[in-house]
């Protein structure tokens, strides 16, 4: 199948194709600018064209969505670091995605502090979100093979940035109403 050119870029079609992206995703304002110049290199090579006229289209263009609240990055931050979590991150992993969407610190760390309101041991929580969902530790349907698989779930949670107190809570806890326990410990 033959590769779809990509269209010559006019200031029209960076709107509506941000319009289009806004529509379908919730974004930064780095990671905005990240796809519409992606689409202009494209349209560059494609047909030629004044790169730095095009640039400056998208940087007003981005700025005219942020005063008008279509990009906010803390709202995106706030966000994506609350559906994160839900997913089982660690707050490091949580930060370095926050940080590749293009957010500045004041906006992670911002993102955080709600995070950290709302859930006193997001750790904790999205470990053993991660455990229950990848069958390891105390949540084994075999737990007669529990002592022997320790090393490789406690290796699971390490991988996915969990620091190893939690790690070691976690996978050690002798059944899921000590991790529930554990959970409600953190909110009193």
């Amino acid at each position: 199948m033959p590769r779809k050119r990509p269209k010559k870029i006019s200031e029209r079609y960076l709107e509506r194709s941000a319009a289009f992206y806004l529509d379908r995703y919730d974004s930064s304002a780095a990671n905005l600018k990240r796809v519409l110049m992606r689409k202009v290199y494209n349209s560059l090579r494609e047909h030629g064209g004044d790169r730095e006229e095009a640039r400056r289209w998208v940087d007003e263009l981005v700025t005219r969505f942020q005063e008008g609240g279509l990009v906010d990055d803390d709202r995106y931050a706030k966000t994506k670091a609350g559906s994160l979590h839900r997913r089982g991150n660690s707050t490091r992993q949580i930060q370095m995605k926050l940080r590749s969407k293009g957010l500045d610190d004041d906006s992670i760390n911002h993102a955080m502090g709600k995070l950290r309101e709302e859930a006193p041991s997001p750790d904790l929580e999205a470990a053993i979100g991660w455990a229950k969902r990848r069958r390891i530790g105390p949540y084994r349907a075999d737990l007669s093979t529990r002592g022997d698989k320790r090393q490789k779930d406690m290796a699971v949670l390490a991988r996915r940035g969990f620091p190893y107190d939690i790690v070691k809570q976690v996978i050690d806890a002798e059944s899921e109403d000590e991790l529930y326990e554990l959970i409600q410990e953190s909110y009193e």
